[in-house]
């Protein structure tokens, strides 16, 4: 039997199928039929002399009228008979069509879109971010310097407040110091007549020259002739009953002291205290020394403090013909002395340097003198 498959689209056909039931199309089986035949018409209906020839049948010899044909002798025979073939039938199948894919053109314009406007969204926060970082960066960089200024101003505040209360204390202390200088501890001689620093580099209450010489560290009295003594004399008014109290130190040599009722060059009162803690009084007359003791026997005390160097507060308390002597200790005299002769009336203080047997220079600070 032969496989019978439809020509146009594959399908299977059973032996009785003459038309494919998926296409449509006409099965055309195998024959002898020529090509001249199967390209007549056919109108599915016989035509006037003619009948219809079903194409799974061989074409009936021709009749006897074509005998005598011209063609008889020709090469293809007789023509055909005329017939019409069917219709062909419409084709069913309709093919479906064409799979393409369309380019994405407005997905890739909105994907376009997308990624640009991404990008734009992430460059637009990095920027923030990176603004956002400098300011508060900025920020605490101005806050520390501003922090810093602050410290550096509190600290320049605290040393100029320390400062001024270090000021304000050593100003307190010279008040109090001057205060004390100033506060008599000799009654009845309890009233400021003269008070000298001692401390400018130019004091005028003083005799100046060679050996009395006023400084910002206090006014030096020096001597280098041995057995001699030198003096500097206060030029304000001359003094008769009063207290006067001075601050020494004795820089190199034997010996400082006090002159006070200086008539004159000549005729004066004289006490002396010495490095070694020794002291005397006297009593200069027309030139000439009279001591309580003789200088080589001058007597000791233990309130006088030795060595050179050493600062020792020294008063002398004049009333009358009796003179009383303070070392340091100003509630309580070391020595008494009283001048048996008429005693010398009113007149100057000076402040002393005696070479005993050493060049000699003392400076002195702070000297007061009171009276009634």
């Amino acid at each position: 039997m032969e496989n019978r498959v439809c020509k146009q689209c594959g399908t299977q056909l059973a032996p009785n199928e003459t038309f494919c039931g998926n296409c449509g199309s006409r099965y055309i089986e195998s024959s002898s039929v020529g090509l001249t035949q199967l390209s007549q018409p056919y109108s599915g209906e016989a035509q006037p002399g003619q009948r219809v020839i079903e194409p799974t049948q061989s074409a009936p010899p021709p009749s006897s009228s074509y005998s005598s044909s011209p063609y008889d002798n020709t090469l293809y025979g007789p023509p055909p008979p005329s017939y019409n073939a069917p219709p062909t039938q419409q084709v069913r199948y309709t093919p479906p069509p064409p799979s393409y894919n369309t380019p994405p053109t407005q997905q890739q314009k909105r994907s376009s879109v997308r990624t640009i406007l991404l990008g734009v969204i992430a460059l637009v926060i990095i920027v923030a971010a990176a603004g956002g970082f400098f300011v508060v960066h900025t920020n605490q960089v101005t806050q520390q310097n501003a922090n810093a200024t602050a410290t550096a101003r509190t600290l320049a505040n605290n040393r100029a407040t320390a400062t001024v209360h270090a000021q304000a204390q050593a100003t307190l202390n010279v008040n109090a110091t001057a205060t004390a200088l100033v506060t008599s501890h000799f009654p009845p001689f309890t009233t400021v007549a003269f008070t000298d620093p001692l401390t400018s580099s130019s004091d005028s209450q003083w005799s100046t020259g060679s050996s009395c010489k006023a400084s910002s560290t206090g006014y030096q009295v020096s001597i280098a002739q041995a057995n001699y003594f030198e003096w500097c004399t206060q030029l304000s008014s001359p003094f008769n009953d009063f207290a006067f109290q001075v601050n020494m130190a004795i820089q190199s040599g034997d010996c400082g002291g006090l002159i006070f009722r200086e008539v004159d060059s000549k005729n004066f009162y004289v006490v002396l205290v010495c490095s070694d803690g020794t002291y005397d009084s006297g009593r200069v007359q027309n030139g000439n020394p009279l001591w309580t003791n003789s200088l080589d026997k001058r007597n000791f005390s233990s309130a006088i403090h030795t060595g050179t160097g050493q600062q020792n507060v020294i008063a002398v308390v004049v009333q009358g013909n009796t003179f009383n002597l303070y070392v340091n200790d100003l509630a309580k005299d070391i020595a008494t002395f009283t001048d048996p002769i008429t005693p010398l009336g009113q007149g100057s203080v000076a402040l002393v340097a005696y070479d005993s047997t050493n060049p000699t220079s003392v400076v002195y600070t702070h000297a007061v003198v009171w009276t009634q």
